[in-house]
């Protein structure tokens, strides 16, 4: 149903898109009380006992209700005006989860909450922080100085609204690009593809939109029979495929705020992050279904409004929980479909693991636009050389990756190229201007971006690498609407540097900070210079610049933390649990170039004057109590540790990783052409008979390619799992001995 709307309104519509909105009379802004919403759209201001069915939304149409399974003919199937919904009783204003004063995480479906006022709070798209010509909360006036300490020298170099000086700085939060509520809402989206539609390809075969949805249904059903009370956590213990996609949206859906416990990390750290968090109940999957049960002891309560708690490494040994709010998820998420120009058609490869927040965004952008999810399973995850297959067999055109695993995927493909491939995501490691040559070569008709930012505020920047690229550093590129960047070179949190300085993000869309830890959530998340009670500023920790282009630039950290294989890794973790070590006095870790794809972390151990502890038994503790990507490459042993004239730890002075080949040289001539294998693989020069795998440079991710080069050059078949079981070089030797199966070259 069309709604013509008054004259006043176009004509304020037609000077808004132009930019000249204050030219229309005081009275006609009067008459209307016209205001924008925080999802884009223009509406009348609504009075308690008058409402218009469907009410004035952006493009003037009536809008079914919101639980409606079909969608009117003609609506915006990329847009969800919620909001205002017919049927939603007269004369209320219903929350959505984002809105910045929806307390309690804004109106469940079915169970409407009256505003109590009849005049609701205006939401301005923009956040009303003007550039560096005028002080905080006061107007200048032309001619009067600056207010003491009111440097305009050092005034703050912001990005993310082009604009000429003494111009509002707007934080976009409404269009068709990423703002407003919707991809969160994947549960609906789902009714609004084609059923038959395909949503998910995985080890289980082909998912249609229709069945996702009642196997989501089901799930959400179960989750809301638990009884959780607002803002209580799940924890979510399930396997990569098709029930992580299931369980991830069915949470979302029900509107509990979940943990995902990583099944890679050992179990002592997965007791940390339960020990954290304290979970009030648990979801599992079994072969019949989704199974939640309900928890003992005293649960943790996070704000309702939360999506789900990220956990990563933090500085005192312990994890540290990320709060993430949905409706962060949300913008993200659609601004992501958006700008990949996601469509029914994509095939999106879902290779993040589930613990970490881009899987969120693979699954929630793909299930927004209507896309295919190709999930591999957990095995395939871990395998470059499976993943290279998939992606090739399934032909999937959108990847997101880390830098060295898309290096991995890129050496275990060869010489063949993955043309179905349009688009390539890069994130969390710094991006080698030598990938994209490989990736010139590798995905020929791929356009390639460059992501940026922590898991507090989701995505920070991006940046569309040209064709052709011949810089010496990628940048980091530019805000993603929603998001302002600030450069503190001054270390205050004011953002007033203008050269290299701390990079701060300045968005309404932060997390609500680190779970159980509120100084720490004091120092990093403060207060929005500009007085908006909806926006925050995030301290990231890390140093950027601007290039002559005004692209950012990444230039390193503030702190210890350090990132490996896309994994953010605090020294000081690492540290505190290789000192639980039997035998361990003191131990400092660095970071070192250990390795052939990724850097390597190097342990420096002081050990009691009457326990010297062996290497073997470090590693052995290590891979007990840490992740795999925080188990250090390197021991080495040392009588003391260097100092500084104050007295600390002087990690410059901490010697590069010397070692020498354990036991005897390899003999014979299967054992030299192994140890040829493992020095191409690590990039170790001195193999013995000794030496472990993992202590020479090897990690997880490389174990396909020693399997891949055993094959070619031996002609055995070795399952991967052989590289874990036989990690020491003898015994690997010895084990493929016994093998006497050769197999094909591979096609």
């Amino acid at each position: 149903m069309e709604l013509r709307l008054p004259g006043g309104v176009r004509r304020r519509r037609r000077c808004a898109a132009a930019g000249r909105a204050r030219r229309l009379r005081p009275d006609h802004r009067h008459r209307h009380r016209l205001r924008q919403r925080p999802g884009g759209g223009v509406a009348r201001r609504r009075v308690p006992g008058r409402c218009r069915a469907g009410g004035l939304h952006r493009d003037a149409r009536a809008v079914p209700p919101r639980g409606a399974r079909a969608r009117a003919p003609g609506a915006d199937q990329g847009r969800d005006h919620g909001n205002l919904r017919a049927g939603a009783g007269r004369g209320r204003h219903h929350r959505r989860p984002d809105h910045p004063r929806g307390a309690g995480g804004g109106h469940r479906t079915g169970e409407p909450r009256p505003v109590p006022h009849p005049r609701p709070r205006r939401h301005p798209v923009h956040l009303g922080l003007r550039r560096d010509d005028r002080a905080p909360g006061r107007r200048r006036q032309p001619g009067r100085p600056a207010p003491p300490g009111d440097d305009r020298r050092g005034a703050p170099r912001r990005r993310g609204a082009a604009g000429r000086r003494g111009q509002r700085v707007r934080l976009h939060a409404g269009g068709g690009r990423g703002d407003g509520a919707g991809a969160v809402n994947a549960w609906e989206r789902l009714t609004g593809h084609d059923p038959a539609a395909p949503a998910v390809h995985s080890a289980e075969g082909v998912t249609g939109y229709g069945e996702l949805a009642a196997l989501v249904d089901r799930c959400a059903a179960v989750l809301r029979a638990l009884g959780l009370a607002p803002g209580e956590v799940l924890a979510v213990e399930v396997d990569e495929g098709l029930p992580a996609v299931i369980a991830l949206v069915a949470a979302l859906r029900a509107e509990v705020p979940f943990v995902w416990l990583n099944p890679t990390h050992p179990p002592v750290r997965r007791e940390q992050v339960v020990g954290d968090c304290r979970p009030a109940a648990l979801l599992t999957w079994e072969a019949g279904g989704p199974v939640a049960r309900r928890l003992g002891g005293r649960p943790a309560a996070v704000p309702a409004d939360t999506g789900c708690v990220v956990y990563t490494s933090g500085s005192t040994g312990t994890p540290k929980g990320i709060v993430q709010p949905r409706a962060n998820l949300d913008q993200f998420a659609r601004w992501f479909a958006a700008e990949l120009a996601l469509a029914p058609g994509s095939r999106v490869l879902q290779w993040a693991v589930m613990s970490y927040d881009a899987a969120y965004a693979e699954v929630l952008a793909a299930l927004h636009a209507g896309a295919t999810l190709v999930v591999p399973s957990a095995g395939e995850k871990s395998d470059p050389a499976r993943i290279a297959a998939l992606v090739a067999e399934q032909r999937v055109s959108h990847l997101l990756t880390v830098p060295s695993l898309c290096r991995a995927l890129f050496t275990a493909r060869a010489d063949r190229p993955l043309p179905e491939v349009r688009s390539l995501g890069l994130f969390g490691e710094v991006l080698p201007p030598d990938l994209l040559t490989a990736a010139a070569r590798y995905l020929p008709d791929a356009e390639v971006r460059n992501f940026y930012g922590p898991t507090e505020c989701t995505l920070a920047t991006w940046y569309r690498v040209p064709a052709g690229f011949t810089g010496e550093v990628v940048p980091v590129g530019r805000p993603i609407p929603g998001r302002e960047v600030l450069l503190d070179g001054t270390g205050t949190g004011t953002g007033t540097g203008t050269g290299v300085g701390e990079v701060l993000v300045r968005s309404r869309y932060l997390a609500h900070g680190y779970l159980g830890r509120e100084d720490e959530t004091a120092q990093r998340f403060l207060a929005d210079p500009g007085g908006d009670p909806a926006v925050r500023v995030y301290r990231t920790g890390d140093l950027g610049r601007y290039d002559a282009a005004g692209e950012l630039v990444f230039v390193g950290r503030l702190d210890d933390e350090v990132k490996i294989r896309g994994v953010r890794v605090r020294l000081g973790d690492v540290e505190a649990a290789l000192s639980t070590a039997p035998g361990v006095a003191e131990v400092a870790v660095r970071l070192h170039g250990a390795g052939r794809v990724a850097p390597g972390i190097a342990a420096y151990v002081v050990a009691h004057p009457d326990r010297r502890p062996e290497v073997t038994a470090l590693r052995r503790h290590a891979v007990r109590v840490l992740p795999p990507v925080m188990v250090p490459a390197h021991y080495v042993l040392l009588d003391d540790l260097p100092r500084t004239s104050t007295g600390k730890v002087d990690r410059a002075a901490l010697p590069p990783p010397v070692r020498a080949p354990l036991g005897r040289p390899p003999s014979g001539e299967l054992e030299r052409e192994l140890a040829g294998i493992w020095r191409d693989t690590t990039g170790c020069a001195e193999i013995g008979v000794d030496d472990d795998f993992f202590g020479v440079g090897g990690y997880s991710l490389l174990a396909p390619d020693v399997v891949a080069r055993v094959r070619t050059r031996l002609g055995l078949a070795v399952p991967r799992r052989a590289v874990f079981d036989h990690s020491r070089f003898g015994d690997f030797a010895a084990y493929l001995t016994t093998l006497r199966v050769p197999t094909k070259e591979q096609p």
